[in-house]
């Protein structure tokens, strides 16, 4: 980016005008850090580590991560901690000592996401072939709290998912609680086709950028609340 600075102005009493000379403080800009990959997919629980490609020595660098924490340095090197979110939009930029600051290079921090072999926007119970989903928009918070996404399979049946709030990207445990008492990284599903199904367990990997949550889920348990068997069910899902 280039910053464009007022340094004189010169008041000419005998023709009573202000006379305003702006000079360019930064006319060459560094160039926007170069990174090897701008869509990072990183474990949950792993460390974070970016190199700026050929860094500039004139140059200083910094990162700034989705809760807006700064860092420095051509390298950046940042360990797993709740407090200090790796996943979401990132950004850097080039700084020459005194003023100059380049475009800002973004990237992404992603988790990878099971797929356990079934397409986008499919979800199977065990025993039955996969089928397409289709995600309908919801974006009420409930009075108790939660946060609910839905998918229709076309034929009357709705696969619904319950955060405590919007879902950030991470990995939330399966719990058979009541969604009213969700924990921060806990989320229940059900799944109203053929009877009726609650999940027990299992885990749901979550990515979510902006508005667009996009989730993954194998083998999570399911109870088919009909006979009372368990079975499994599993889930590659983008809504927003």
């Amino acid at each position: 980016m280039k910053k464009y600075i007022p340094v004189l102005a010169i008041l000419l009493s005998l023709s009573s005008c202000i006379k305003v000379e702006v000079a360019n403080l930064c006319a060459n800009a560094p160039a926007a850090p170069t990174l090897a990959n701008t869509k990072i997919t990183l474990a949950s629980g792993a460390n974070l580590t970016v190199n700026v490609v050929s860094p500039n020595s004139a140059c200083t660098y910094t990162w700034i991560n989705p809760s807006g924490v700064i860092f420095t340095g051509s390298s950046l090197h940042v360990y797993y901690s709740y407090y200090t979110p790796l996943y979401g939009n990132w950004g850097v930029v080039a700084n020459r000592t005194g003023d100059c600051v380049s475009d800002t290079t973004k990237f992404s921090v992603s988790l990878p996401l099971p797929s356990c072999g079934i397409g986008i926007d499919s979800f199977e119970i065990a025993g039955a072939a996969a089928h397409k989903l289709t995600f309908t928009p919801n974006n009420t918070y409930y009075n108790y709290g939660y946060y609910q996404v839905i998918f229709s399979d076309g034929t009357g049946g709705t696969l619904n998912i319950y955060f405590a709030t919007f879902p950030t990207t991470g990995v939330y445990s399966i719990t058979s609680n009541s969604y009213y008492s969700l924990s921060s990284s806990q989320c229940t599903m059900s799944y109203t086709g053929g009877y009726g199904y609650a999940s027990t367990a299992g885990n749901v990997t979550v990515n979510a950028t902006g508005s667009v949550i996009t989730m993954g889920f194998c083998n999570v348990s399911f109870l088919n609340q009909y006979n009372s068997l368990y079975t499994s069910g599993s889930g590659y899902l983008i809504g927003g």
